[in-house]
């Protein structure tokens, strides 16, 4: 049986989608869904697009938002949602971890090329973000291209363990305060993909669970 409402979604907003909203609502309206939230990561730049592709495909929606947390190095994702946030709250926040995200994005590339794993240029890959940062979801897709390899094997060079992975910074947000900025912008925070936790390379080690 398919689900009629989608909670969790990205669009081109986010390093790890390719559509636009407009055209992820036409796509769920053509399936016979009869609701979808767009939660990119880290942004609002959706929220307009979103609300009115949802509005000209008749399909019910929330605004919606997806935040990178980090708790002992590892990605914690805090999902928030709300009827209109107070984007005002997030605006800051978001400005320092996109600093943060670019910072430590030219450390990978710079790892990524001293190790031969590809040949990039961190200059380029900014140019073609939609919102001002690059995330090593971002490299993995580079890197995966060039080599002609599966991203999740591209991935695997760039998270905990990898030869490319580099540490977050003192920039990135804990949990905690993932779900503070989420209740002050009016909305409610959800645990994304818990499973993630114990599958994903930069996932808590055994010994820290």
């Amino acid at each position: 049986m398919a689900f009629e409402v989608d909670l969790h979604t990205h669009s081109y907003f986010s390093p790890d989608a390719q559509y636009s909203p407009a055209d992820i609502f036409r796509k769920a309206k053509m399936q016979g869904m009869k609701g979808l939230v767009v939660t990119d990561h880290n942004n609002f730049a959706h929220f307009e697009e979103a609300t009115r592709a949802a509005y000209q495909e008749g399909l019910v929606t929330c605004q919606g938002i997806e935040i990178t947390a980090s708790f002992r190095q590892s990605d914690i994702h805090v999902l928030g949602y709300a009827v209109q946030f107070d984007t005002g709250v997030f605006r800051r926040v978001f400005e320092k971890m996109a600093s943060g995200y670019n910072e430590r994005s030219r450390a990978i590339v710079e790892k990524v090329v001293l190790h031969g794993l590809a040949e990039l240029d961190f200059d380029i890959l900014i140019q073609s973000s939609r919102t001002g940062y690059v995330s090593k979801v971002n490299i993995a897709y580079a890197i995966a291209k060039q080599r002609g390899i599966p991203i999740t094997e591209a991935l695997a060079l760039v998270e905990r363990g990898g030869p490319a992975y580099v540490p977050y910074g003192a920039w990135a947000i804990t949990p905690d305060e993932a779900v503070d900025l989420i209740v002050q912008a009016g909305g409610k925070p959800v645990l994304a993909h818990p499973g993630d936790l114990f599958l994903r390379r930069s996932s808590l080690p055994v010994s820290e669970r």
